[in-house]
């Protein structure tokens, strides 16, 4: 098999287990003869989509799919990203966490009253220094 899968690869290979799953080999077997690899629990947890789902459960619905985020959070990750292209993984992965966090809760981001609250709001939207 390829190092790089093809979607459509993928479909097929997975299409191809679970038949001989319904024709009577076991998921070892099935694993084993397989193109792509699979968990057990995978391959089980296939079966059962395609049993309630038929063949949508063979398209992955995950793949290629540019927006997982919406509205704030997608604009906000957008805006972060276009101003600071250097940043890295962890500081944009930690600065989304945080700022979902802020979305979720009805407290304010830094509070009003507490000391040096405006130097902090800058820092907070500084990802250079991280």
């Amino acid at each position: 098999m390829p190092a790089t899968v093809s979607p459509e690869q993928r479909r097929a290979a997975k299409r191809q287990m679970i038949e001989q799953i319904k024709q009577g080999a076991s998921v070892r077997q099935a694993r084993h003869y397989s193109e792509v690899r699979m968990h057990r629990a995978t391959v089980y947890r296939l079966l059962k989509r395609v049993r309630t789902q038929g063949e949508a459960a063979y398209t992955d619905g995950r793949h290629g799919h540019p927006i997982k985020l919406c509205g704030e959070v997608r604009a906000f990750l957008i805006e972060m990203c276009q101003g600071s292209p250097s940043v890295s993984s962890p500081v944009v992965q930690h600065a989304c966490v945080g700022y979902l966090a802020y979305l979720f809760s009805n407290e304010p981001l830094i509070s009003d009253e507490s000391p040096g609250s405006e130097n902090q709001r800058q820092d907070l939207y500084d990802f250079t220094s991280s």
